[in-house]
């Protein structure tokens, strides 16, 4: 894999104001990630739940990216891990991030977990050796998660979802 990690420099930015910016980082493959992007909200029929987005409540698909094998691929594009590397090391782990389109309802975050599973299969049918590091601690995890998940949807209602 090429080598494109941050500086010190970008690394002292990160830690003291808390985001870099990449203009440009993969305006090579922007088409396809729009494609793809928009090819997963249609395959859920447009929304939450596979209700067409109605632009009141936020709708939400999780796991998102795990749900293409290109989106998951660009885990793996050294701009993308040497970038996540950098600033948390070799030993990352990776757990799937959901889609969202907010409407400024909600503070609800899933962090990644659907009640069902972590990753989704394309996610872990395109995953080599390497992106498998990242993965493994979060699927051998995944029982603890449940349970957290579980106990916090009792005691938090989903404001949008109420």
């Amino acid at each position: 894999m090429t080598q494109t990690r941050l500086t010190q420099e970008q690394i002292r930015f990160f830690n003291t104001f808390g985001y870099l910016t990449f203009p440009g980082l993969l305006a090579d493959g922007i088409d396809r990630i729009i494609e793809e992007f928009e090819k997963i909200w249609r395959d859920h029929g447009g929304g939450h739940d596979n209700k067409q987005h109605e632009g009141k409540a936020r709708s939400c698909i999780v796991p998102f990216p795990d749900q293409s094998e290109y989106l998951s691929s660009l885990l793996d594009d050294p701009r993308i891990h040497d970038i996540i590397a950098s600033l948390l090391g070799d030993d990352f782990n990776y757990t799937s991030g959901d889609g969202n389109f907010y409407v400024g309802d909600t503070q609800w975050h899933s962090d990644g977990y659907d009640g069902n599973r972590i990753h989704g299969e394309a996610m872990l049918r395109t995953a080599g050796p390497e992106r498998m590091v990242h993965l493994q601690q979060v699927i051998d995890n995944d029982f603890k998660v449940k349970e957290v998940h579980a106990r916090l949807r009792q005691e938090r209602a989903e404001p949008s979802r109420g």
